[in-house]
C-alpha cells in the first residue's frame, strides 16, 4: 500500500506541465525543475531509454525521408477584427510557417547555413471532427479573467489551462501553436508539446533579428532539443560534459558554454579552453543564431519518430473526404469522472501512433480520433499493437473492432484484445477474420481503466481515483492480396458405404484437403482425393497454396446414396406352349427397371421363350442399382413331333369318331390344360370341357363314347 500511494504522489506531480523553455528574456525551465524534480525524472526516463537504444545500436535515424507535420494556430485575441492587433491575419500566420520551413529545409537565406532537417510544417486541413479548416482557430480571450490586462506569464499555469480549455486540438495529431496578445517573455515551448508566442512574433515582416530562427528555436524545444547551455545553473558555471552524448544538452557536437557568452566566436570558451567557434551560432543558444548541428538534427528526428510519431501519420494535414468516418457506436460512461492516474499514454497499430496522457490531462475520458488516426489491416495477417498506460500505472485494457459495421462491439469476435489482468504495457496481435466487412472505415475502440469491469461503453474507474480513457480510431479491413482464389471442387457420390473420389481444379500451387472448414491437418495434397470409407454423406474442404499464401477453403461433398429394394416380378402366364408369349411385370421400383438377358428396361415386357426360362430384374434409383429380384420361371411345353392336329372341340373336322362332343356332354378340358394323344386311342370315357386346346399328335384319333 505504501508503494501504491508513493506512486500516486509521483503521478500527481507528473501531471504538471513538462518543463517549459522560454527564450531571449530568460528561461523558466530551471525554476520549474527545482520546484518539481520528478518532472525532470520523467524526462530523464526518456533519456535513459534513448541511451539504451544507442548502446544497442537501435537508435538509427532515417535522415532522408521528408516528414510533413500539421500545425494549428490558436489566436487568443481581444476582439479586434482579423488582421488588427492581437488578431493576427491569415497571411501573417502563413508567412510565419513559411519562415519556419525555410530554416528546417535550409532554403532561402538559410541555404548553406544549417542542415536540411527534412521536416516541414503545414497548416492543418481538417479539424478533429473531420471538418475542413485553414488551420487557424480564433478565440476571444477576454473571457479568461486577467488575460486582457496582463496577458500570459510563463509560470501562470492556471491562466494557460483556462485558455487551452477554450481551444485545444489533440497534441498527438497536431502541434498546437498558441498566439497570446502579450507574454512576459518572448515565447516558450513545452518539451515534446505546444508552442506559445506573442502576437508580435507573427507578422509579414521580421521585426526581430533572426525571427525565423527564433521560431525554429521553439520548434526545437517541441522536438526535444535543450539549450546548448543546458546545465549552466543560470549562467553560473560550465555545464557538465564528461559524457557529451548524455550530459548538458545531450548533443556531442555542441560545445558546453554559458548562456550569456555573447557572439564573439573567436573568444576563448572558458568551458573548453578553445575558441567558442560555431556553438554561439547555434539556434538553441541565446546568441547570434543561424544553424542546427547534425547531432541536433538526429535528436529531433529521433524524437519525432519515437515520441511524436502520431504527427507523421496524422490525417490533420489532409482535407476531409467523403465516407472517411466509421459508423458511430455507443457513448462512453465514465463512472468516476476524470483521473490524473489513468489514461492512454501511447497506442500503436499499423500506421496509428497515438500519444496521450491521463484522462484529466487529455481533458476528457473519451476521444473520437477516427478522423485523424487510421490504418489498414489485412485479413490473414497478424498486426502487432502496443498499448501503454500513463505514468507506468498498471491498468486493465481492452480493444474492440466493429468488424460487421453494425454500430456496436457486441458481436462474437469483436473484442479483439482483453488484457485479463493489470499491466503497465500491453502487447499483442490483431488478425481480422475473413468475415469482416472490407474496404470501408470501421470503428476501433481502445480502452484503459483501473477497473477490471471495463467494457466498450463503460469506464467504471476507482472511487477517488477517477476513470481512465477510451479512444476511437479508424481501421479499414483489406482482403489479403496474398490469398489466391479458392479452387473449384467437384462433388461426387456413391451407393452405400465406401470411399468416394473427389476432384478439385483451378490451383496453380498445392492443393490441401481437410475434414474441417478451418484448422485441422491436411488429408491429401493432390487435385484428386479419395475419401476414407464413409457410411453417410460427408463434407470435405480443399484449399490452394501458392508461394506460401493459402486460399479460403472450398466445400466438396461426398454423398452416400441408399440402395433401392429389388422389384417383385409377376407374369400373365407362367406356363406356355412353345411359340406362345407371356407378359412379365416388375412392381415396387420408383426408378428404372432393367431386365436380365439384355431384355431392356421398363416395368413390363412381353417375352416368348422357347424353353423354360428364369427371369430377374433390378431397380435403379439415382444411379444406385438394387440387388436382382427373386427369379420368375416361365415353363414352356416342348413340341418335337412333325405332325400336329388341332381343332375346335366342337368342330366335326377335329374328330374321326361319330361321337362329336357338345357342350351338354360331361366332358372337361380345362383352360389351363392341354391333352395330347401321341399313341393309341384315348381310353377316355368321360371328359368335361370348359375350354382348352386339344392336340392330337401323329394323326392319332381321339374318340369318345358319348354319354
Amino acid at each position: 500500500m505504501k508503494a501504491f500511494f508513493l506512486q500516486m504522489l509521483f503521478l500527481l506531480l507528473a501531471t504538471l506541465h513538462v518543463a517549459q523553455a522560454q527564450d531571449i528574456l530568460g528561461c523558466g525551465t530551471d525554476d520549474i525543475l527545482r520546484q518539481n524534480p520528478l518532472i525532470q525524472k520523467y524526462l530523464d526516463n526518456l533519456e535513459r531509454e534513448h541511451r539504451t537504444k544507442k548502446a544497442l545500436g537501435t537508435n538509427l535515424v532515417d535522415l532522408d525521408t521528408l516528414y510533413t507535420i500539421p500545425v494549428v494556430f490558436h489566436v487568443y485575441h481581444l476582439g479586434e477584427p482579423v488582421g488588427v492587433g492581437s488578431n493576427v491575419s491569415d497571411e501573417a500566420i502563413q508567412f510565419t510557417v513559411d519562415r519556419l520551413n525555410s530554416v528546417f529545409r535550409a532554403t532561402g537565406i538559410h541555404a548553406g547555413l544549417t542542415p536540411d532537417i527534412n521536416m516541414q510544417f503545414v497548416l492543418a486541413a481538417r479539424t478533429p471532427d473531420c471538418q475542413p479548416t485553414n488551420g487557424i482557430v480564433r478565440i476571444d480571450g477576454r473571457s479568461v479573467e486577467g488575460y486582457e490586462t496582463n496577458g500570459v506569464s510563463i509560470g501562470n499555469n492556471t491562466m494557460q489551462q483556462q485558455l487551452k480549455s477554450l481551444s485545444t486540438w489533440p497534441g498527438g495529431n497536431y502541434i498546437n501553436i498558441r498566439i497570446y496578445h502579450y507574454t512576459n517573455g518572448y515565447g516558450w515551448a513545452n518539451f515534446l508539446g505546444d508552442i506559445s508566442m506573442p502576437a508580435s512574433a507573427v507578422n509579414t515582416t521580421a521585426n526581430w533579428p533572426g525571427m525565423d530562427n527564433f521560431w525554429a528555436h521553439e520548434m526545437g524545444h517541441s522536438m526535444n532539443l535543450y539549450h546548448t547551455f543546458e546545465g549552466d545553473g543560470g549562467n553560473q558555471y560550465c555545464p557538465p560534459n564528461n559524457d557529451p552524448e548524455n550530459d548538458g544538452d545531450k548533443i556531442s557536437d555542441t560545445d558546453p558554454h554559458k548562456q550569456d557568452d555573447g557572439c564573439d566566436h573567436n573568444a576563448t570558451n572558458p568551458c573548453t579552453g578553445n575558441p567558442f567557434g560555431e556553438v554561439l551560432k547555434n539556434i538553441m543558444s541565446y546568441s547570434c543564431t543561424e544553424k542546427f548541428t547534425p547531432k541536433q538534427v538526429e535528436r529531433m528526428r529521433y524524437a519525432l519518430l519515437n515520441y511524436r510519431k502520431g504527427l507523421l501519420n496524422s490525417l490533420g494535414k489532409v482535407p476531409p473526404g467523403p465516407n472517411n468516418q466509421p459508423l458511430a457506436a455507443c457513448s462512453v460512461v465514465a463512472t468516476n469522472g476524470l483521473s490524473i492516474y489513468f489514461g492512454i499514454s501511447a497506442f500503436s497499430l499499423g500506421t496509428i501512433f497515438h500519444s496521450g496522457s491521463s484522462s484529466t490531462n487529455d481533458g476528457a475520458n473519451y476521444q473520437d480520433l477516427t478522423c485523424l488516426n487510421a490504418t489498414d489491416l489485412e485479413i490473414g495477417t497478424n498486426h502487432t499493437f502496443s498499448l501503454t498506460g500513463t505514468w507506468g500505472n498498471s491498468m486493465w485494457g481492452k480493444i474492440f473492432i466493429d468488424y460487421n459495421n453494425d454500430g456496436d462491439f457486441d458481436d462474437a469476435g469483436e473484442t479483439v484484445y482483453n488484457s485479463q489482468g493489470y499491466y503497465p504495457t500491453m502487447n499483442g496481435t490483431i488478425s481480422p477474420p475473413n468475415a469482416a466487412v472490407t474496404n470501408i472505415p470501421l470503428r476501433m475502440r481502445v480502452v484503459l481503466d483501473g477497473s477490471n469491469t471495463i467494457g466498450a461503453c463503460i469506464l467504471p474507474g476507482i472511487t477517488n481515483f477517477g476513470s481512465g480513457s477510451a479512444v476511437d480510431f479508424s481501421v479499414t479491413i483489406l482482403p489479403n492480396p496474398c490469398i489466391p482464389a479458392a479452387p473449384a471442387g467437384m462433388s461426387a457420390s456413391r451407393c452405400g458405404s465406401g470411399s468416394v473420389q473427389l476432384t478439385a481444379s483451378g490451383c496453380a500451387g498445392t492443393y490441401d484437403w481437410f475434414a474441417t472448414s478451418s484448422g485441422g491437418i491436411s488429408l491429401a495434397s493432390t487435385a484428386n482425393f479419395t475419401t476414407p470409407s464413409i457410411t453417410s454423406t460427408t463434407n470435405y474442404y480443399v484449399s490452394c497454396t501458392v508461394s506460401g499464401c493459402t486460399s479460403t477453403r472450398t466445400m466438396v461433398t461426398a454423398t452416400i446414396l441408399g440402395t433401392p429394394a429389388a422389384p417383385t416380378l409377376s407374369a400373365t402366364a407362367e406356363t406356355i406352349i412353345a411359340g406362345q408369349s407371356t407378359t412379365l411385370t416388375a412392381l415396387g421400383c420408383a426408378g428404372t427397371v432393367t431386365w436380365n438377358n439384355d431384355l431392356g428396361t421398363g416395368s413390363s415386357i412381353l417375352v416368348s421363350p422357347t424353353t423354360t426360362t428364369s427371369y430377374t430384374a433390378t431397380c435403379t434409383v439415382n444411379s444406385c442399382i438394387s440387388l436382382a429380384s427373386a427369379p420368375l420361371n416361365i415353363m414352356v411345353e416342348s413340341n418335337s413331333v412333325s405332325s400336329i392336329k388341332t381343332g375346335d372341340w366342337h368342330d366335326p373336322a377335329t374328330w374321326d369318331c361319330t361321337c362329336i362332343p357338345t357342350k351338354d356332354q360331361e366332358v372337361e378340358l380345362k383352360a389351363t390344360h392341354t391333352v395330347t394323344i401321341s399313341t393309341g386311342d384315348a381310353p377316355l370315357k368321360k371328359l368335361i370341357y370348359t375350354g382348352g386346346v386339344l392336340s392330337i399328335q401323329n394323326n392319332r384319333k381321339l374318340c369318345f363314347e358319348c354319354l
